[in-house]
């Protein structure tokens, strides 16, 4: 609310007599002014009261399964976002042999970029960047390893870990054994 009312005072300040009058006196002026107040304050309302703020920015915190390319092949992951704020912060699991690695980043609206940095395979920090459906399920984008290797990646919202899957796919191939 203090925002209004400090846009209001320069506003006023700096309007000229006849401006004051038409915005005080006359109906037509006075309508939209107060309109215009309204909406400001409501704004603020909203950025102030957090209700509306959940809105603007996604809610990313959880378990996400996803997939990236590099020179087109394709390797699957396990993400664990943390999200506080617009601060990001997790884990990721790759299906390969980089294995775990720890992110952190930030999340503006419906955009989302982090650096993945493997805790013991590759000292090459990894930047992504993104962007987040409407529905909060779905982050696709790129991804980029100082100036030449870079790709896309995706990631879709899941309650399945990476291990689980594993598991299920090692269990398929596996043939039981009939006594």
């Amino acid at each position: 609310m203090r925002v209004v009312v400090a846009l209001l005072s320069i506003i006023l300040a700096n309007a000229s007599g006849t401006l004051r009058e038409r915005l005080f006196c006359d109906s037509q002026y006075n309508l939209l002014f107060k309109f215009v107040i309204l909406a400001i304050a409501e704004m603020t309302i909203s950025f102030n009261g957090d209700k509306s703020w959940k809105n603007l920015m996604a809610d990313l915190t959880g378990t996400w399964l996803g997939t990236y390319w590099q020179q087109g092949i394709p390797s699957r992951f396990e993400a664990v976002f943390v999200q506080s704020g617009n601060t990001l912060s997790g884990s990721i699991l790759d299906d390969n042999y980089l294995g775990e690695a720890r992110l952190s980043g930030e999340v503006m609206g419906r955009s989302i970029s982090f650096t993945k940095s493997y805790l013991i395979t590759s000292p090459a920090p990894v930047k992504y960047i993104g962007r987040i459906s409407e529905t909060e399920d779905y982050i696709q984008g790129q991804w980029r390893i100082g100036i030449g290797d870079s790709g896309s990646w995706e990631a879709r919202r899941s309650g399945e870990t990476l291990m689980a899957d594993l598991q299920t796919r090692i269990q398929q191939q596996v043939p039981s054994i009939k006594g």
